[in-house]
Order: C-alpha cells, then sequence, then structure tokens
C-alpha cells in the first residue's frame, strides 16, 4: 500500500498539507521506520529525521526570533535536508548560500542588509 502523504489518511476527510513541516510530521507518523534520506551510503528513517529536526530547530528557536535568517553553509547532504527543515520548523528564513564560497565571500553576503543572524555548517567545514 502506498501512502499519499499529501492527504489525510483513509477514512478521513482529504485536505492538503499546509506546509512542508506538515508534510514531514505526516510522514514521521504515518511511516516512522520508512526511509526518508539515502545519501552516499547514510540512510536516515523518518523517525531519526523527525527527531533530527525537532532537535535542531529547538536550539535555532533558542538563539533566533521568527523570521531571523539563518544561512545554511552546507553541500547537498542529509544534514542540508535537516538544517533546512529545521529553519521551517523553527520559523526562520533558511539562505541558502553555497559553501565552495570562500568565507570572506559569506561574510560579504551577511554583511547586506537581510543578514542571516546565525550560520549553520557542517562540522567538516
Amino acid at each position: 500500500m502506498q501512502t499519499d502523504f499529501l492527504h489525510q489518511t483513509a477514512g478521513e476527510r482529504s485536505a492538503l498539507v499546509s506546509t512542508l513541516c506538515d508534510l514531514l510530521d505526516r510522514a514521521v507518523a504515518a511511516a516512522p521506520e520508512k526511509v526518508a534520506l539515502r545519501h552516499r551510503g547514510w540512510v536516515l528513517s523518518y523517525r531519526e529525521m523527525g527527531r533530527a529536526v525537532a532537535s535542531l530547530a529547538r536550539r535555532l528557536e533558542s538563539i533566533l526570533a521568527p523570521g531571523d535568517v539563518v544561512a545554511l553553509v552546507l553541500p547537498n547532504s542529509i544534514e542540508f535536508q535537516i538544517a533546512y527543515f529545521a529553519a521551517l520548523k523553527a520559523l526562520t528564513t533558511p539562505a541558502l548560500v553555497e559553501p565552495r564560497l570562500s568565507r570572506s565571500r559569506t561574510r560579504t553576503i551577511a554583511a547586506r542588509r537581510h543578514a542571516p543572524r546565525h550560520t549553520v555548517r557542517t562540522c567538516h567545514a
């Protein structure tokens, strides 16, 4: 049986999900052990992804206000997906920054009017 996470489960009135975070929450509830992310040999279930997103979102909420910009300086990876959803869940605005940019170029971007208040980087950066 294939689950359509865009609509309510069988027996409920069909309704579209209002946000990406709602979509993730529904996937976690409906299929917690199903593979959510797979990248370079790493596999994360929806339950694991949901926990990681919630943990980072709580951290972001503790240091940022809703609407603040958070720079995601991450390559296309599981970490990026978690950080992106966490930024949305924390009601911040994710700013995607190419990780191959030099730190001076990243600082130049941060100096602009809508500068990120916080930066999320991979632990290897």
